[in-house]
C-alpha cells in the first residue's frame, strides 16, 4: 500500500501498491514517536504536526481508494484508522498531546486520492483522537484545491 516514496526492498526500484506487512507497519508507528521526540527533545520544535494529508502513508491507510487491505487495518472505518491512531498515540507517548498536531486532506485529489464520502471516517478520527487525547494541539483541515 506505500504507493507513492517507498522504494521496494526487494527489487531496487519503486513498486507502487507495496503492502507493509504488520511487523512493518508497527516500526513506521514506533518512528513516528522516535522523529516527534528527536524533533522536540533533540531538535528543539515546540511541537509537531503528523503529516496524514495528500496521499502520503497516513494518507493512504485512511482512504478507501487507496486502503485495499482485509487485515486489521482495511476495510471499516475503525481498520482504516487504526494506523492513524497508532501514531498519533505514539507520538503523544514521546512528546504530549499538548505538542502533537495532525493534518488531513479529505477532500484532495492529489497523487489520485478522495473517496466518494470522507466526512465519516474523518469524523471518526476527530472524535477518537479528543477521546483518547482531551490536550491534543489541533487537529488541521485542508481543502482539496489547497493541497494541490
Amino acid at each position: 500500500m506505500v504507493r507513492v516514496a517507498l522504494p521496494s526492498r526487494k527489487f531496487g526500484k519503486r513498486v507502487p501498491d507495496l503492502d507493509l506487512l504488520p511487523a512493518e507497519i508497527k516500526d513506521y508507528v514506533r518512528w513516528f514517536g522516535e522523529a516527534a521526540s528527536n524533533a522536540v527533545h533533540k531538535a528543539g520544535f515546540d511541537g509537531v504536526e503528523v503529516h496524514g494529508a495528500n496521499g502520503y502513508l497516513v494518507d493512504q491507510f485512511l482512504q478507501d481508494v487507496s486502503n485495499t487491505r482485509t487485515d486489521a487495518y482495511g476495510g471499516s472505518i475503525e481498520n482504516r484508522s487504526r494506523f492513524t491512531l497508532e501514531v498519533v498515540d505514539a507520538v503523544v507517548a514521546r512528546i504530549g498531546a499538548e505538542k502533537t498536531a495532525i493534518r488531513f486532506s479529505p477532500w484532495s485529489v492529489f497523487q489520485d486520492m478522495r473517496m466518494a464520502d470522507p466526512i465519516p471516517t474523518f469524523s471518526y478520527l476527530t472524535q477518537e483522537i479528543r477521546r483518547r487525547h482531551p490536550r491534543f494541539a489541533y487537529v488541521h483541515f485542508i481543502e482539496g484545491e489547497a493541497s494541490k
